[in-house]
């Protein structure tokens, strides 16, 4: 249903954390878009969406949508993969757990309830071992997996064995250890979580 839109801060998140890092780099790659351009993109470019009986949740594209609105974009389209807005509440998280839509985590990798969950896209809290894994993506070292929230997955590998600070300088010495952390995995990157991999010598 890729006419469908709505107002972006109308759309709720599925999960509490994105990575910042992330969603930096697409607010530099979407900058040239004039409004009518952007909309044509956004038409072609659905956002995924499941529909409650309190509003609509996005399922996946959330750095998108923050970048959107960092943007200046007000509305976007839509792709409504389920209405569920005749479930109850366990029903519904009960259905978008089985679907693997919805990931109640925050930014230290802790499980919190679904009422945690933020009420648009400027209250996603920033876990940055999620942009650790969107910079590793970037040398290599971690390719996608068909698997339910694998950045996350490889956040949380990666958070019990890299230490980030505060500072972008500390943060790429984090990202050079990580790389240490990952050269050294079997081939194929056997033991760590889906998608990490050592990373591919520079040709």
């Amino acid at each position: 249903m890729a006419d469908l839109r709505l107002p972006i801060l109308d759309l709720k998140p599925a999960q509490i954390a994105l990575g910042i890092l992330e969603v930096e780099q697409k607010i530099e790659d979407y900058a040239h878009l004039s409004r009518d351009e952007f909309h044509e993109h956004s038409a072609a470019h659905p956002v995924p969406v499941v529909k409650s009986s309190h509003g609509y949740y996005i399922i996946d594209h959330h750095h998108l949508c923050r970048a959107y609105h960092e943007l200046g974009h007000r509305h976007v389209s839509l792709d409504l993969r389920a209405d569920y807005s005749a479930l109850g509440p366990a029903a519904f998280w009960a259905a978008m757990e089985a679907a693997a839509w919805v990931l109640p985590q925050d930014q230290f990798g802790v499980r919190h309830p679904y009422a945690h969950l933020p009420m648009d896209v400027r209250c996603m809290a920033d876990d940055p071992y999620r942009s650790l894994v969107w910079r590793l993506k970037g040398a290599g070292a971690w390719r996608k997996a068909d698997v339910p929230f694998a950045e996350f997955q490889a956040a949380n590998f990666l958070r019990t064995r890299v230490e980030l600070g505060n500072t972008r300088e500390s943060f790429e010495l984090g990202l050079a250890a990580a790389l240490r952390v990952l050269a050294a995995l079997p081939a194929g990157g056997s033991g760590a979580a889906p998608g990490l991999a050592p990373p591919r010598p520079a040709p």
